[in-house]
């Protein structure tokens, strides 16, 4: 299951600036802000707001990690990844994250989504 993800999570990111730059609509765009990091093993897992979300994210690999900085806000968008044609059920939710830094060699990153809560606002 791991190396599957791994394995996909490549596939995605090596795809994603060709499409992610041009085809995804401003509106579907929305600003992350990240409120906290924990680094584990090579990856991380991250916590972050957007205005109306509050999002778990995680990556197994160090490069995603190291773009973000807590207290930054990143846009992002929500995407779903198709594990199985015939099976919606084992689609993913990723979370692809654009870099802040422009003239950068890492353009997004792509995170798996933990969990998702709407944040009430009073």
């Amino acid at each position: 299951m791991q190396t599957t993800r791994t394995s996909l999570a490549l596939v995605v990111l090596l795809g994603l600036p060709f499409i992610t730059s041009s085809q995804v609509p401003q509106k579907d765009q929305f600003a992350l802000h990240i409120t906290k990091i924990k680094r584990v093993d090579e990856g991380c897992t991250v916590d972050g707001e957007s205005p109306t979300v509050r999002f778990k994210i995680s990556s197994d690999k160090s490069a995603p990690c190291g773009m973000l900085r807590a207290g930054e806000t990143y846009e992002a968008f929500r995407a779903t990844v198709q594990n199985d044609p015939k099976d919606e059920s084992k689609d993913s939710p990723i979370l692809v994250v654009y870099n802040n830094v422009k003239n950068v060699r890492r353009e997004n990153a792509v995170f798996s989504i933990d969990s998702e809560e709407a944040i009430t606002r009073k």
